[in-house]
């Protein structure tokens, strides 16, 4: 073989190189998913789960950061992770990462599930989740498109109105619940957050989870089982302001109806 050659062959072999992906040892290739929209009312939580196939040389090992694929939220772009409005109440890996595989080990040619849950957020209105396969380090895998959408719907709804505050005191009346499945009334008392102080970092708040029964169940006032009783009196701190809120749930805590703020 000549030199010339040889330099020739080299350089083509370089380039092939160069061109390889970073993730040759670990692709995936879609199977099937739960879903690609999904209904929750704000508060509830959904579920969300994606069938991937391992169609790199390497093991998916769960533990070992080497091997260890899981699944990130991303950017429409697929090209950045980023954080989730859902993140941080259904026990992500991360606040970028929802998933991981149900087991660990699965070798060429295995399937893994990826599956998670989320919590309707406070807006009405539809959101699309973006994911894409990566490995623990950030090393993305192929792209595969996957997406859902998340569409939050409101609650059937009831008029709730408040009387004029005296002394320490404000009284709430609201419409009787009609329906056959009521359990209860529940009378929530949020402390009310301001306009201006509802931006953060990561988001706003008014798209988050502020004013959600299911996410601040320690802001109770009342249970009230009595479906008649369509009064309360709620008692007031000094120059402290609130939201109230009233759920109907049934007998197994289901929240199937909601009030005005």
């Amino acid at each position: 073989m000549s030199k010339n050659r040889f330099i020739l062959l080299t350089g083509l072999l370089s380039v092939f190189l160069a061109s390889a992906p970073a993730y040759a040892n670990f692709s995936a290739q879609y199977v099937a998913e739960s879903n690609s929209s999904i209904i929750v009312h704000p508060g509830e939580t959904g579920h969300f789960w994606v069938d991937l196939k391992n169609t790199g040389s390497d093991a998916w090992l769960f533990g070992w950061p080497s091997n260890e694929v899981v699944l990130a939220n991303t950017d429409s772009t697929y090209a950045n992770e980023t954080g989730s409005i859902f993140t941080g109440y259904d026990k992500w890996l991360q606040y970028n990462r929802p998933a991981a595989p149900n087991y660990s080990g699965i070798a060429t040619g295995g399937t893994g599930r990826f599956e998670f849950s989320f919590t309707g957020q406070e807006e009405i209105g539809t959101s699309r989740v973006y994911l894409r396969p990566v490995k623990a380090d950030g090393t993305f895998l192929n792209n595969l498109g996957l997406w859902f959408d998340v569409n939050v719907v409101p609650y059937p709804s009831f008029a709730l109105t408040s009387g004029t505050v005296s002394s320490n005191q404000v009284s709430l009346s609201w419409a009787k619940y009609t329906g056959s499945n009521f359990g209860s009334y529940k009378v929530y008392k949020f402390p009310k957050t301001y306009p201006a102080l509802r931006t953060y970092a990561g988001g706003d708040w008014s798209k988050n989870f502020q004013y959600l029964p299911q996410m601040h169940p320690y802001y109770l006032d009342s249970t009230i089982t009595n479906v008649n009783a369509l009064t309360y009196s709620s008692t007031l701190e000094t120059e402290k302001s609130y939201v109230y809120m009233v759920d109907v749930v049934d007998a197994n805590g289901n929240t199937v109806a909601r009030s005005n703020q």
